[in-house]
């Protein structure tokens, strides 16, 4: 086993020994795209917030809204269904730094 795979399956087994367990809300599926698109370092990709409890996907191009409406339920279990195949640019952050790019014409006070 290579050192990456090692490394996505301890964090992938901390944030199911530890985060899931202190908090249900957030999901397999959602600690799984997480690790995806941040490229297994599983922090916001503006800021560097690392704790999985802050972190989401985010619509690079705040098309999220069209993205939703394609599908029903989960848009985490959605994307692992079809592979993290997307014809969105996602990324991941923090709730901060998606709220304020939301707020600020999609630019993060981080960057701007």
């Amino acid at each position: 086993m290579t050192n990456e795979k090692i490394f996505t399956k301890e964090i992938t087994d901390m944030a199911k020994d530890v985060y899931l367990g202190r908090n249900k809300k957030i999901s397999n599926e959602q600690v799984r795209c997480i690790e995806h698109f941040s490229n297994g370092e599983n922090k916001c990709q503006c800021c560097g917030e690392d704790n999985i409890l802050f972190l989401t996907l985010s619509h690079v191009n705040g098309d999220g809204w069209i993205h939703r409406s394609m599908h029903t339920g989960s848009m985490a279990k959605c994307l692992i269904k079809n592979n993290f195949e997307t014809q969105f640019n996602i990324k991941i952050e923090c709730y901060n730094c998606n709220l304020a790019r939301e707020r600020n014409n999609g630019v993060c006070p981080h960057n701007g």
